[in-house]
């Protein structure tokens, strides 16, 4: 049997990319993929693949970073509303100075990925 797990840091990220360009639900439509570097290669340290900005307003919400096996969110959006959001929907968000993160180890990850990003997507929408 062939293990079907995507765990390259690069292919995650662009699956999160497509699934984040490709959905309109979720508060999705709210969110685009910016300031891609189309060059960038996973490696054995973190890299910055591109920035998720909200749609309205261009502010960035998030950076993708990404190394050999994984991807990273880091959320400029404030650490604890984005883990109340995370905490909605199992997500593992860590605090690291300051600033909310969520790790992306496979391609089965990417879709709770997306749905994190979306609903604090969505609350940022009513905070405002």
């Amino acid at each position: 049997m062939v293990d079907a797990r995507t765990t390259d840091g690069k292919r995650i990220a662009q699956l999160l990319a497509s699934e984040l360009e490709g959905r309109a639900d979720s508060g999705l439509c709210h969110l685009a993929v910016t300031n891609a570097d189309r060059e960038v290669e996973a490696g054995a340290e973190w890299k910055r693949a591109y920035d998720v900005s909200l749609v309205d307003s261009s502010q960035r919400l998030a950076r993708v970073s990404i190394r050999e096996a994984e991807a990273r969110l880091t959320f400029d959006a404030d650490a604890s509303l984005v883990a109340e959001c995370g905490s909605d929907m199992d997500c593992a968000v860590s605090d690291a100075d300051g600033s909310a993160r969520l790790l992306v180890e496979s391609g089965a990850a990417v879709k709770r990925a997306a749905r994190l990003l979306g609903s604090v997507a969505r609350s940022l929408e009513v905070g405002e």
